[in-house]
Order: C-alpha cells, then sequence, then structure tokens
C-alpha cells in the first residue's frame, strides 16, 4: 500500500455515504477529496440500569457504534464524573441516533456532547480548524486518510492562505432583495478573475447549460452571490428542476440538502430575518447580502473567525457572531474534558426585589453637564467588558464560589473563584491578546494593503468581543448564568 504526503490547507469536511469527507487544497494546486476515519462521539450519563437499557435501544436501530466507560468533568462543581462514551461509526447517521435518543431518553439519563455540529466535532477532535495549513498523508488509491496535522495555529498573525477560484453571481446594480420586488428582472451577471459576463440566453435551459458549463470548466472553490441564500440559488435550481437539467453548484455529489433554514431573531429593538442559506458541497456557497461578517470586513474577517471559532467558513458565513464565541467556549471545554450540556441547565437563583434592583443594571453612565465645553479629554477602554471577565475571572462556574469567601465583587457581594481559571477568561484571553497585537501591527504597518488586512481582522476580532457580554446572560446560552452577566456589570 502506497503512501503520499502532502502540505496543504483543509478547505471543507462534512459527512457522506462512504465517510467523513475532508477537501484539502494542496500546495500544487490540486484539490483533493479524501475520507477520514472519523466517529463522532457523545456522553451518557445516570443509572446503571437505566444506561443499559438506553444502549439497547441504540444498539436496536442498526447503526454500528461501540461504547466504552470514561471520566469527564463538570463545570460546575469541578468533579470528575463517570460516564459513557457512545461513538457512532457511520458520521451520516449520527443526527438520526441523537434525534431518536433525545426524544426518548428516561429522565434519569443525562446526555452530553450530542447536539455540536460535526464539523465541529471533527475540528475539536482531530485539533484543526478551517484553512489550516497541514502535512497530510493518504492512500492515493482509495483516497483514505491516514493521517494530517496542523503545521500552523489559529492564534497565529501571520498566516499564508491558498489561491480560490472565486465565481461571483449578482444582479447589476439591485440595492434591494429581486424576491421582494416585481420590477423587471436584471441579466445575471458572471465576474471570474475580474473579468465581467453577463449571460443573455434565449431560453431557461440555455442559461442553466451555461451556467452549469462555467462551473464545470472553471471549477470555482467559492461562488459569491448577491441575494444568492434568498432568490438566486432557489431560483437556479428550480429552473434546473423545470429543465430537467443539473447545474454543478457542488463539487461533490450532494447527499442530502445542505440548507439552514431561515430564522428570526429579536435585536436591540429591532426583529431580523435570516433567509435559509443555501449550502454546497466541496464548495463554499457565500452570500454577501446574508454574511454579517462579510460586510464587516470581507474575505480577511471571514478567513480569520472561521480559524478561531473552528466554524467552517460557509456555515459561519450563515450565522450570527454570538454563534461564533459560542463555538471557542464549545472547544476550551473539549480541550479540558468538560461535559458539554444538551440543553442549557443552570436557572437563574432566586432574589428579593431589593437584590433584584441591587444586581440587574446595566453599565454605569455619567450624564455630563449640558453647555458648551472646551479642553475636553476622552477616555476608551479596549474591549472594556471582556477585560473585566478576564481580569476578575469572571465566569459562570467560578462567580458564587464556596472556596474564596474574602474575594467579593463590589455592590453585589457575589464571590469570584481565584483558585481555577474559568471557561469564559480562559476563551477571552487569546483572543483580546491577538486583536491587541493585530492594532500594534496595523500601526506599525509600511504600506495601504497590509494596514487593510489588519485592520480586517482585529475588526472581526472585535465583533467576538462584543457579543461575549450579552451571552453570559442569554437564555439559550451553554455555559450562561445571569450571575455572572450582572457581575460584569
Amino acid at each position: 500500500m502506497s503512501t503520499h504526503t502532502l502540505h496543504g490547507w483543509l478547505f471543507d469536511c462534512y459527512p457522506a455515504p462512504d465517510g467523513w469527507v475532508v477537501w484539502m487544497i494542496a500546495e500544487d494546486g490540486r484539490r483533493l477529496r479524501l475520507i477520514d476515519d472519523f466517529c463522532p462521539a457523545f456522553f451518557l450519563q445516570g443509572p446503571t440500569d437505566k444506561l443499559q437499557a438506553t444502549v439497547s435501544q441504540l444498539q436496536n436501530l442498526g447503526v454500528p457504534i461501540s461504547v466504552e466507560p470514561t471520566e469527564r468533568m463538570e463545570l460546575f462543581s469541578g468533579s470528575w464524573q463517570k460516564v459513557l462514551q457512545v461513538s457512532v461509526h457511520d458520521p451520516l447517521l449520527f443526527p438520526k441516533i441523537v434525534g431518536r435518543l433525545t426524544r426518548t431518553l428516561d429522565w434519569q439519563v443525562q446526555v452530553f456532547n450530542c447536539d455540536l455540529s460535526l464539523p465541529q466535532m471533527y475540528f475539536f477532535e482531530r485539533r484543526l480548524f478551517p484553512l489550516a495549513f497541514c502535512e497530510f498523508s493518504f492512500d492515493p488509491e482509495t483516497q483514505r486518510l491516514h493521517e494530517i496535522q496542523a503545521l500552523d495555529s489559529p492564534w497565529d498573525v501571520d498566516y499564508a492562505l491558498p489561491d480560490f477560484r472565486i465565481l461571483s453571481l449578482n444582479f447589476e446594480d439591485l440595492p434591494i432583495n429581486p424576491k421582494h420586488t416585481r420590477a423587471r428582472r436584471q441579466q445575471l451577471e458572471m465576474v471570474i478573475d475580474g473579468e465581467i459576463r453577463v449571460l443573455e440566453p434565449q431560453s431557461n435551459a440555455e442559461l442553466v447549460e451555461r451556467l452549469d458549463q462555467v462551473l464545470r470548466e472553471y471549477d470555482p472553490d467559492i461562488v459569491l452571490t448577491q441575494w444568492g441564500d434568498s432568490f438566486i440559488v432557489p431560483q437556479l435550481l428550480r429552473l434546473a428542476h423545470l429543465t430537467r437539467q443539473e447545474i454543478a453548484f457542488h463539487r461533490d455529489a450532494p447527499m442530502f440538502q445542505k440548507v439552514r433554514r431561515d430564522s428570526s431573531y429579536f435585536s436591540y429593538g429591532k426583529i431580523i430575518y435570516k433567509p435559509a442559506a443555501q449550502q454546497f458541497f466541496g464548495r463554499w456557497h457565500i452570500d454577501s447580502r446574508n454574511c454579517f461578517l462579510w460586510h464587516e470586513c470581507q474575505w480577511e474577517g471571514l478567513f480569520e473567525t472561521a480559524r478561531i471559532t473552528k466554524l467552517p467558513v460557509q456555515e459561519l458565513s450563515s450565522v450570527s457572531v454570538g454563534t461564533g464565541i459560542t463555538s471557542m467556549q464549545l472547544n476550551v471545554a473539549h480541550e479540558d474534558k468538560v461535559l458539554i450540556p444538551w440543553r442549557k441547565r443552570e436557572p437563574e437563583a432566586f432574589k428579593s426585589a431589593v437584590e433584584l434592583i441591587n444586581t440587574d443594571k446595566g453599565g454605569l453612565v455619567y450624564q455630563p453637564v449640558v453647555g458648551f465645553h472646551e479642553n475636553v479629554g476622552e477616555i476608551d477602554f479596549a474591549s472594556m467588558y471582556p477585560a473585566l471577565m478576564v481580569s476578575y475571572n469572571i465566569s459562570p462556574e467560578t462567580v458564587g464560589c464556596s472556596c474564596c469567601p474574602h474575594n467579593r465583587l463590589p455592590e453585589i457581594g457575589y464571590t469570584a473563584c481565584t483558585r481555577r481559571e474559568g471557561l469564559v477568561p480562559k476563551t477571552l484571553r487569546p483572543l483580546l491578546d491577538k486583536r491587541a497585537q493585530y492594532k500594534r501591527m496595523k500601526k506599525a504597518a509600511t504600506n495601504a494593503e497590509d494596514a487593510e488586512k489588519y485592520q480586517a481582522r482585529q475588526t472581526a476580532l472585535k465583533w467576538l468581543l462584543v457579543v461575549c457580554f450579552g451571552y453570559l446572560g442569554y437564555k439559550n446560552a451553554r455555559f450562561g448564568r445571569i450571575e455572572a452577566h450582572e457581575s460584569v456589570t
């Protein structure tokens, strides 16, 4: 059996019928589809007889699994717990197993680490991350990975990226979503290597055929669109279905419908709607109109955030920034072998009305004296709330500890642990350091291109730091706790 060893970047990964697919962009430019023997796992805890009954129920599903006892840490107590690790040998069936388990779970059995996304599990387990520069070996005949190892770190500030092939699909100068207008549809434009091509087909069949030909011949890594999630991609797929043709949006044969459902959420007095995300296999689809990070800092910020959050670029482009900071916390928990609960389990402690008045308030604001003033100075803070969390070790499991009764926070009197570093400070500390380093590099940059690059990256990190405070008290945050949120204010 021959083995090839190459260097390149980890581009994409997902489950498939033949195993766990890993796409690599080699240094020589080849795009390689490889298969890794990855088995995602979750943990069970409960009475022995209940655990045996749960495992038997899972085995009756006919999906190959393996079970072994192990130990993991419970976050709030810091104690090590005996649990069962259940590994699913077919990654494609992992969601089915978890779905069946959580619907029929005995109330005495607890399940952990079960609802992370599969790419997150892969990155955490293999100590990899999106766009990691790796050394990897594989069998050229079977295309199976033997070994893969990252040669750089997500905390590096100078790192190389591959030369991506990018295909842009846009409507010319269309400021509003074409789904919401009855105006005459404008012609579809393609941009390849800076060259603009306007599609002027005589029929729907010709449009589908020409687009499919471009995708197969140019073979882009990234399809960049405007209004692609809500209009362009769904409409093109509809035309392909009507004309009984194919469009090679996927570099790999689609195994299942990879669409992130549309959603709405309330934020700062507004209801924000996010359309369903159309995701591809073996390529990335980025809708610039549905990607917050693209709007704020474009490619540099998007790639930087993907590397440190360990969220696939395509997935990251269609979720909120808060999902990124949550992923970073989950990664720290995984590294420390902390059990990740299926659902948030820490309710808010009871407080009297007087205690609520003292604790439940925002940051202090000094109202200025009304009038005209001269010689006014301004003092700014570098990431003030995250810096407070790190400096005072504020985290859900460290606030209210019984081991440090003399280390109390002002006004509200909560204790903050000094014996162990909290999960939240451990997550934020390298983030603060890296952002400060980028800001120094921007000031020292000798050309506008480098200054712009470092500015985009530090802006991306700024948004992660902005949302970390809110997620301390967010009702669905995996490691959220309102007392930690109150401690910061």
